[in-house]
């Protein structure tokens, strides 16, 4: 996507001020607030200047919006890709299935005009090797979920498992393993839900992430995501810690099992180390658990 300078920076403003004014067809009871104005104003400001802004809004003045209509109308007159990252996934909800629609109401746009996807990281994707694979032995009891899931992947080429309606085991043996992916090696590769799902990210305008894939982007040096010329980091106050915590490797007794049955270890030392590490692991979180119930009966 290629950039071009703006130099209509009155008639850009008399824009917003147009598309903010006219939220109150499509919001009822709206009413325009000076504070929300100002803080499009300035979104808008620092986009045109290809700065960095850093605001504290408190709530109530509509900051979503505030930001989402100036993000849209920066890319749509610069055909460029921009991003939004959150904390959590119920703003990322929020933000596609409530503010986009006013946002892009507001701008005289529509969904096909301006395309916008929701971005997971990879372990949240469907793989469909592993999905076959552990159908060639899947015991008696996990018959009808796994059932469930080739329904649910039928149904849904980019299986994700907020969606799909099986157990965290059975997701732990059929999620997707940067580790063990093939990628274009793969028989699978074309009909990949997280292959499919980053060509969607490409021919989209807008991407929506959590800090965690955003962190996750930047440690890999940019080659997670499509390129994107301008981001706003909505929910700010947790990315530092999400940054830092993206660069340590965490693992517990149920991620150490699946580890050490996910295939031969030739190391008879490393079975035993990890054995005997796992049932320390175990003793520790029953310990953990035991205190907390203790606390608990002590607040009562």
């Amino acid at each position: 996507m290629k950039e071009t300078p703006d130099n209509s920076g009155s008639r850009i403003t008399d824009g917003l001020d147009k598309a903010f004014s006219s939220l109150s067809e499509h919001i009822e009871g709206f009413q325009l607030r000076t504070k929300q104005l100002e803080f499009a104003h300035s979104c808008h400001s620092t986009l045109s200047h290809n700065g960095t802004l850093l605001i504290e809004a408190g709530t109530g003045i509509g900051k979503t919006l505030g930001y989402l209509i100036p993000l849209i109308d920066y890319a749509r007159r610069n055909q460029v890709r921009v991003a939004i990252s959150t904390e959590t996934r119920n703003l990322q909800g929020q933000i596609l299935t409530k503010d986009l629609p006013l946002a892009l109401n507001a701008l005289g746009l529509t969904r096909s005009d301006f395309r916008a996807e929701v971005c997971m990281g990879a372990s949240n994707y469907l793989c469909i090797r592993r999905m076959h694979r552990v159908g060639k032995d899947i015991p008696p009891d996990r018959v009808a979920e796994y059932q469930d899931l080739l329904e649910f992947h039928a149904n849904n080429p980019i299986a994700m498992r907020t969606d799909a309606p099986i157990s965290p085991q059975l997701w732990s043996k059929v999620g997707r393993d940067p580790e063990d992916c093939l990628g274009r090696k793969c028989i699978y590769y074309d009909d990949s839900p997280y292959f499919l799902a980053r060509e969607r990210w490409r021919q989209a305008h807008l991407l929506i992430m959590n800090h965690s894939l955003l962190a996750a982007h930047l440690e890999s040096k940019g080659q997670l995501l499509p390129d994107f010329r301008a981001i706003v980091v909505d929910e700010a106050h947790g990315v530092a810690e999400t940054i830092n915590r993206s660069r340590v490797s965490r693992m517990g007794p149920t991620e150490l099992d699946v580890l050490m049955k996910s295939g031969p270890v030739q190391n008879p030392e490393l079975v035993q180390g990890a054995e005997a590490l796992r049932k320390e692991l175990q003793h520790i979180f029953r310990l953990e658990q035991g205190h907390r119930q203790r606390i608990r009966k002590g607040l009562k």
